[in-house]
């Protein structure tokens, strides 16, 4: 791996054309650095520290997703002016650095060298588990849901084409709520939820702000459609839980007793109490979330799990996989096996892409695609 550092210095025309665009940026950068900052454990200086961290690896993504041909010396120069390290391993994946401190650090990965490949040849085919497994960088909650949305939106929502920005949990709200207001695809509030004893959805839904799901009440989504829920999502004991849900919030559930038969994408953190039922034979549960899983004791069904860290207790036996960036901690009696049932054919139905984007084996094949795929930066 070639660590790209500070050799040169840059030119006044490129000088003048990041700070336009990142004075430009500015705007959009505050509510996405808002948004994802969730540092407890901060104080308000160090929490600055964090946003200009931030920032600045958001701007260096962007100025280079927008000149894709930037020659090596010119990714020198801004990293170089951006006070970043940038670091290039042989598949052209770039790694975007800012370090807050000794032990903390924002990174953001990408890659303008990618190829198409199955979902199960790099993910389902493992438990992930195995010494040989290794996740891709790339493969997150949200290049997931990027991968999966224009072609539902095409074949399921039947328009013409898809906007070619859905890569973040907030350009799929945003448009979600866009189509709504168009009358294209339901609107209901939380209160509306809130007050079944069975939340039940019966075709592709938006809604804006929190949901809570009291004890002994379910939420239930129909096949062939989707809730978007542009807020946190929260239940308590006795639940159910069926379907196809995008969370542009973190998922809580506090209590005990829950069965999930579900797709959940979460933007943020998903946090369990005891007691889980996840997935059926013919329905696996998959869950992608760009934060940290933590679910407490005695977990069971069939799942496949992908985040930044997950975090069980003690008795879990999950048929599938948990596939983690960073670490999977669990207590005693802890067994992941394969599943040897899973019907790739039904991924669709299940709001699963069979085919994703990861950053190529070999960028020099003339096979390999142009696209320009990143993660938004994260806390590391």
């Amino acid at each position: 791996m070639s660590i790209l550092k500070n050799k040169k210095g840059m030119g006044l025309p490129m000088v003048l054309g990041i700070t336009v665009f990142v004075i430009g940026l500015s705007a959009t950068l505050m509510s996405y650095i808002i948004f994802q900052s969730r540092i407890v454990d901060y104080d308000i200086d160090e929490s600055e520290v964090y946003h200009n961290a931030v920032s600045t690896v958001s701007s260096a993504l962007n100025y280079m997703s927008r000149n894709p041909d930037m020659t090596e010396a010119e990714i020198l120069s801004l990293a170089n002016y951006l006070n970043l390290t940038i670091e290039k391993n042989e598949n052209g994946l770039y790694v975007i650095t800012s370090s807050i401190d000794e032990t903390n650090e924002v990174v953001s990965y990408m890659t303008g060298s990618t190829q198409n490949t199955d979902i199960d040849d790099v993910i389902f085919d493992y438990d992930g588990q195995e010494e040989t497994f290794e996740l891709s960088p790339v493969i997150t909650s949200e290049t997931l849901l990027s991968d999966y949305m224009p072609t539902y939106v095409i074949n399921s929502m039947d328009l013409q084409d898809a906007p070619e920005d859905l890569n973040s949990y907030d350009d799929v709200m945003n448009y979600m709520e866009e189509l709504a207001d168009q009358g294209v695809i339901n609107e209901v509030s939380s209160s509306s939820l809130e007050n079944m004893n069975t939340a039940i959805v019966s075709e592709n839904t938006y809604v804006q702000g929190e949901v809570e799901i009291d004890r002994n009440q379910d939420l239930i989504v129909s096949d062939d459609s989707i809730l978007f829920i542009d807020g946190n999502l929260k239940l308590d004991r006795d639940s159910v839980v069926y379907g196809n849900i995008v969370i542009n919030g973190d998922v809580e559930i506090e209590r005990n007793d829950i069965q999930i038969v579900a797709t959940l994408y979460i933007q943020g953190d998903l946090v369990i109490s005891n007691n889980l039922t996840l997935g059926t034979i013919d329905r696996p549960t998959f869950i992608f979330v760009t934060g940290d899983v933590k679910i407490s004791n005695n977990v069971t069904g069939y799942a496949y799990i992908v985040a930044d860290n997950v975090t069980m207790g003690n008795n879990v036996n999950i048929i599938g996989g948990i596939y983690t960036h960073q670490a999977f901690d669990y207590g005693n009696n802890v067994y992941i096996e394969d599943n040897f049932t899973l019907d790739i054919s039904k991924l669709y139905d299940f709001a699963v892409p069979n085919q994703i984007t990861i950053e190529s084996d070999d960028p020099n094949d003339p096979g390999t695609d142009s696209e320009v795929v990143f993660t938004y930066p994260k806390l590391n």
